[in-house]
């Protein structure tokens, strides 16, 4: 629930599909040549990238918006271990101390990762991420 939110049903801000979904189009739009959306390899990979950094390293809220809908102790616990198996991906503190700041880095950290798949599903360089 908590993260087939982010994936799905944001609420006043971009969906991880909706990304991906967009993207897709305009890599097909510059492929078929019916508009010159991304030229190069790197301009398809940059331009994902760019979407993550527009969309989930913001400060627009989009755990707030999640937890104004749906917060119970239950869920509150599955934020905290969300966030805890992203320190321990990075095997370092993360340094965010609300439930909201924990739950919008879980966001950014899924987002990151389904788009980076996105990429590689394309078979397009990795190395152009960042």
């Amino acid at each position: 629930m908590i993260l087939e939110y982010n994936l799905k049903y944001c609420v006043g801000e971009v969906s991880i599909k909706e990304a991906i979904n967009s993207w897709n189009e305009d890599i097909d739009s510059s492929n078929e040549g019916l508009g010159v959306v991304y030229e190069t390899e790197e301009e398809m990979v940059q331009g994902l990238y760019q979407i993550l950094q527009d969309e989930w390293n913001d400060d627009n809220g989009r755990a707030e918006h999640f937890l104004q809908e749906d917060c119970t102790l239950e869920i509150v616990r599955c934020i905290e271990d969300l966030y805890v198996y992203w320190e321990l991906e990075f095997g370092d503190r993360l340094y965010k101390d609300t439930l909201e700041e924990k739950l919008d880095l879980v966001y950014y950290f899924e987002a990151e990762e389904l788009l980076k798949k996105a990429i590689e599903e394309e078979e397009l360089d990795m190395d152009y991420w960042g």
